[in-house]
């Protein structure tokens, strides 16, 4: 599918290889570039490893030409230690379902990247 762009992270410290410990999907839609599907290991939460993939998705959206990143947050039994990741990052709320589903949508030419405190590797 050429409409998608797949990526992964890998961690490695100086005490430990931590592996694969992210994933995500961004799909282009005509207007923007859509988070399909991120997934990352709650081991590695605040080590600075969502702010290297939140990065990633921006220069994603740059290079494709989009002004617009947008994703959505989908409540689970697993996953409410993340449910406000997206408020964190500057997006902005664009709907609120009853089951606490939220559709976020943030403009690339406002992002202010983070600080980020580790040497990346790009292969």
């Amino acid at each position: 599918d050429e409409a998608a762009y797949p990526f992964h992270l890998s961690l490695r410290d100086r005490l430990s290889d931590h592996g694969l410990i992210a994933v995500a999907i961004l799909r282009q839609t005509p207007s923007s570039v859509h988070v399909d599907s991120f997934l990352m290991s709650c081991r590695v939460l605040k080590r600075g490893v969502e702010e290297l993939a939140l990065v990633t998705m921006v220069e994603y959206a740059k290079s494709a030409g989009k002004s617009l990143l947008t994703a959505e947050y989908i409540p689970t039994a697993k996953n409410a230690m993340v449910k406000d990741l997206y408020d964190g990052f500057g997006f902005e709320r664009t709907e609120t379902s009853e089951d606490g589903s939220v559709r976020y949508a943030l403009r690339v030419e406002n992002f202010r990247p983070p600080p980020i405190f580790m040497q990346v590797e790009r292969k």
